[in-house]
């Protein structure tokens, strides 16, 4: 609990490759957010991109600009949070931006708890669709089935600093399921905002549309990364509750429905 009357700092974290005409927009979310005692660390991944480079540039005396080599996402995450400040930080990638509310209520729900180790929220799809995902309360036995959690949750620092951060072999996506298993399977609490509070761009290529055209091989580089909660028998247990529930959930009766779903969570 923080006892003084400073809010205490949060961190910002973009990493942006080739992504330099969204990134503004990313930035004024921050600066209009309703929480002003924030720092933001841009981490620039080896960008070829003409626009990109000349806008980073003309931000490099205003906002903490980390420049590396095309490292990939988990890199330029720790390499930000590395040098970072923050008590909390949060990861934002360059082309989505923020509702002004969302680090205000996140910090407030963290300061209150000690064993809450992130915050996120539902999200707003926006770009080339226009939906709100509701994202759901997450457990470790759910997380272990499927991610539900959005890549721009805001963390604590102390939380972070117990894992081995973002891993980089995650090297198509999904290094924030990843990631937040590692923080769950040591006994963090996460927490779930019922407000879309992130907006999230869609356009062309994503790094969701990649991951998702990777998923069994990521699933099982997730299951390698955390061998030891995907080889507990709760696990087959739950997974084979689960495939049961979406296969023939339209078949049976409610009060069945609601006591698997009670077992999967």
């Amino acid at each position: 609990m923080n006892r003084t009357n400073t809010p205490p700092l949060v961190s910002i974290i973009i990493p942006c490759y080739n992504q330099g005409q969204y990134i503004e927009d990313a930035l004024n979310s921050v600066l209009q957010s309703t929480y002003k005692n924030v720092e933001i660390i841009i981490v620039d991944d080896g960008s070829t991109a003409r626009l990109t480079k000349k806008i980073i540039q003309t931000l490099k005396d205003k906002q903490i600009i980390i420049k590396q080599k095309n490292y990939g996402l988990s890199i330029a995450r720790n390499n930000g949070i590395k040098v970072s400040k923050g008590k909390y930080f949060l990861p934002l990638d360059a082309d989505d931006y923020i509702d002004t509310t969302y680090i205000e209520k996140a910090v407030s729900i963290l300061e209150s708890n000690p064993k809450i180790g992130f915050v996120y929220s539902n999200v707003r799809f926006f770009g080339d669709v226009n939906y709100v995902w509701e994202t759901n309360q997450i457990s470790l036995i759910t997380m272990r089935l499927f991610n539900s959690v959005t890549s721009s949750a805001i963390i604590r620092r102390n939380a972070y600093n117990q894992t081995a951060g973002y891993n980089p072999n995650m090297i198509y996506g999904y290094e924030d399921w990843d990631f937040y298993l590692s923080l769950l399977e040591i006994g963090w609490q996460a927490y779930f905002i019922h407000e879309p509070l992130l907006y999230y761009r869609k356009h062309g290529k994503t790094m969701n549309q990649i991951a998702l055209h990777n998923y069994n091989y990521l699933y099982l580089q997730i299951k390698k990364n955390h061998y030891k909660i995907f080889s507990h028998p709760s696990f087959y247990i739950t997974f084979f509750i689960y495939k049961i529930y979406i296969l023939l959930r339209k078949f049976i009766p409610h009060r069945l429905r609601i006591f698997m779903k009670k077992i999967i969570k």
